[in-house]
């Protein structure tokens, strides 16, 4: 061959291999994936320093540095110690950024103990995530994923509250915009269900919750609440701190006492959003209690038709979410009904020698008008048959046959009613197949102690009210252990505490009717004890 010839074969394939090479490391439309480091001085490899180069800090300054001595790689890491108390932010804002999706990560290592050790995304343009630091000796890596950024900017950080001589490190962070470039949506049709992402955990739960619905009246009183080492603290951030990703308030329409009601929780909600926590809204359609035992319409629906019910419903949903909404606390779920097991809204509503008809049209007009005040705030239906599975299967075969539309599904699960544990995680595991919908225990509980701690008799009084859990600080973790663990091995979404913060509260009763005449049948339930101190065994993660 003629040496032209063969210099023009040569460039033919070296022009080939570098056309592989950058095919090979484009995405399926040829764009190159787009996983470039935002940040700067992401390992602080600019050297030791009180600020590093790049970041920002906030709080006790003094107790955030870079610094040398077992960096996750380099020379250098990120730390936040001091030898007296402190409350420190060390963070980074990125401007200019196109919306989409963007994943957080880190590498950490805790000496445990904080009040607060978290890596954090807020002012994003959505719901703050944090992601709680665990308690590690060695190097291990944390992420975020899915961050929504939808106004050009993003915070992102690591934020502690600490006594003296606790700290945390961080190293080698990213923050990138997702492959994609799209943040992933719910789907809001029958099957499959959604995909749920809230705050990550390693206890493989995303949804760690917690119901307080009376922690508004119970502030309000005055009531203070502290740490397990006895330092008063907001009892949201004492809970957030134990793991809590997300809080559930109940609704009622018109409460005599006016707690609970529309304009009471949406004053209260933003408290819970400010944090980053996410938010469960649980309607009850009703002035009161509703439960299996009880769905009776509000005083101003009494009188009403089918179709009349059917508006109320919608008209109420919607206001409920949107006056939420407008509140800067949009919901991230919303319960149709409470416990609906035996329908609601009685008697229109009732089911009734298996017809399901009148409950399914009042359930589908909550479902439309929860996606019409905002398209992914999830629907949850929720009954009380955590160890029922075929009590579970009539209900949920009932409303799906009717057309009914959710997206998850909810169960209340309390030992001392619905059996044991392995019930419970075979009930979850079959519903959550049966249906391909997130499966949520959003109610369970377990009694600290036989004492009380108000006047008002508890609605649990035995020794061991199931066995092997004695009514013990001890006993009340276990248990709450146990729960997790089945629901995780079963393939359950998450778990919520059921009024973990009603502890005895003079005024704080639980009739609506006469809430400074009753107490709470709850106190020996709380998560907080009879001196308003957190168990010091609870925790949502492991």
């Amino acid at each position: 061959m003629k040496p032209a010839k063969n210099k023009f074969l040569l460039f033919t394939v070296v022009a080939l291999l570098i056309v592989s090479v950058l095919l090979a490391s484009s995405g399926a439309n040829g764009v190159k994936a787009q996983t470039t480091n935002l940040l700067t001085n992401p390992g602080f490899e600019s050297g030791a320093s009180q600020t590093p180069s790049g970041w920002s800090e906030s709080g006790t300054v003094a107790a955030s540095k870079s610094d040398s001595g077992g960096a996750h790689s380099g020379s250098y890491q990120g730390t936040h110690w001091r030898s007296s108390a402190y409350t420190v932010y060390t963070y980074q804002t990125k401007t200019g950024l196109t919306n989409g999706a963007y994943t957080l990560s880190a590498w950490v290592k805790s000496g445990g103990g904080q009040t607060t050790a978290r890596m954090e995304a807020k002012n994003c343009g959505g719901a703050q995530q944090n992601y709680n630091i665990p308690t590690t000796n060695t190097w291990a890596q944390i992420t975020i994923s899915n961050i929504n950024v939808s106004n050009s900017q993003c915070t992102i950080g690591f934020y502690s509250v600490a006594a003296a001589n606790q700290w945390i490190n961080f190293d080698d962070v990213q923050f990138y915009r997702n492959t994609s470039g799209v943040t992933s949506t719910p789907t809001h049709t029958s099957t499959p269900g959604p995909t749920l992402t809230p705050t990550q955990s390693s206890s493989g739960l995303n949804m760690r919750g917690a119901d307080v619905s009376s922690l508004q009246r119970a502030l309000e009183l005055g009531q203070l609440y502290y740490t397990a080492s006895s330092a008063q603290q907001h009892p949201l951030d004492i809970l957030q701190s134990a793991g809590v990703n997300y809080i559930r308030l109940r609704v009622w329409v018109n409460p005599i006492s006016g707690y609970n009601n529309m304009a009471k929780v949406v004053e209260f909600a933003p408290q819970v959003k400010s944090r980053g926590l996410k938010l469960l809204i649980d309607l009850h359609y009703s002035d009161t209690w509703a439960d299996p035992g009880k769905q009776y319409k509000p005083a101003a629906w009494n009188g009403h038709t089918l179709a009349q019910l059917k508006t109320d419903v919608y008209n109420h949903t919607f206001d409920v979410c949107n006056a939420l909404k407008s509140a800067g606390a949009t919901p991230d779920m919303i319960q149709v009904g409470n416990e609906i097991t035996p329908g609601l809204l009685w008697e229109e509503g009732r089911i009734s020698n298996n017809n399901f008809a009148n409950a399914a049209a009042l359930v589908k007009e909550g479902y439309n008008a929860v996606k019409a005040c905002n398209s992914s705030t999830l629907v949850m239906l929720h009954t009380d048959r955590g160890g029922d599975n075929a009590s579970a299967r009539w209900w949920y075969d009932g409303m799906q046959a009717q057309g009914v539309n959710w997206d998850v599904t909810g169960l209340s699960y309390y030992c001392f009613w619905h059996g044991n544990i392995s019930a419970m995680q075979s009930n979850v595991a079959d519903i959550k197949s049966r249906y391909n919908k997130p499966v949520v225990i959003v109610e369970t509980s377990y009694p600290f102690t036989t004492a009380n701690g108000d006047s008002a008799t508890n609605v649990i009084t035995a020794s061991t009210p199931c066995s092997g859990y004695p009514a013990s600080l001890t006993g009340q973790a276990n248990f709450f252990n146990d729960v997790k663990t089945a629901i995780k091995n079963a393939g359950g979404e998450g778990v919520f505490w059921w009024e973990a913060t009603w502890v005895g509260t003079p005024g704080n009763g639980w009739d609506p009717a006469n809430i400074n005449g009753t107490g709470s049948e709850w106190d020996n339930q709380a998560v907080f004890d009879l001196n308003f101190r957190l168990n010091p065994n609870i925790s949502w993660n492991p």
